[in-house]
């Protein structure tokens, strides 16, 4: 499920909150898929989105704690840091449709009808290449070792190439 239509003006909290996926993963409509172990663990976490402070405080959504609990808070602070790198890397991956996808370095410059279809073709285009590159890896990997790879190989090329799934950690003492 793609969903583009917000404004730009929006806040990423706003959007999602008048978005189809929010509307049905609460109304039970889209359900969430169950938890699972963690590649190469046996560590069972669920599935979750990930937000700012501004997000709603959800079970399918992890968001940072508030600046202003922060303070003398080490585990809230380490929390928010390893949150804040899971958010990251969802930033990366709109640079890297950025690179791929020149068009989403400005402003579409069409009707907005137009720049939903364009935006959600760039979507699953990246979802394709990401495809193709994984396959791409894997039959190298084959082609190297000369011999079929193991499950654990491809578990861990997956959950390499795979969104990843956000847990809480214990602070190191």
């Amino acid at each position: 499920m793609i969903d583009v239509d917000a404004y730009g003006k929006d806040s990423d909290a706003g959007a999602f909150s008048n978005s189809p996926i929010y509307q049905n993963i609460e109304s039970g409509i889209l359900p969430l898929p169950k938890s699972q172990e963690l590649p190469n663990s046996e560590q069972v976490s669920p599935f979750v989105f990930i937000g700012d402070e501004a997000f709603p405080l959800r079970t399918y959504l992890l968001r940072s704690f508030p600046r202003r609990r922060l303070q003398n808070n080490e585990p809230a602070s380490y929390y928010n840091y390893r949150l804040s790198c899971a958010r990251m890397t969802v930033e990366c991956t709109f640079g890297i449709c950025s690179a791929k996808f020149r068009i989403l370095l400005k402003s579409i410059e069409t009707k907005v009808e137009n720049a939903v279809h364009i935006s959600k073709a760039i979507c699953i285009l990246h979802n394709i290449i990401v495809d193709m590159e994984k396959d791409s890896i894997l039959n190298d990997l084959q082609n190297y070792t000369g011999a079929n790879l193991s499950n654990n190989i491809n578990k861990s090329i997956n959950a390499f190439l795979e969104p990843t799934t956000v847990h809480r950690e214990k602070p190191k003492s």
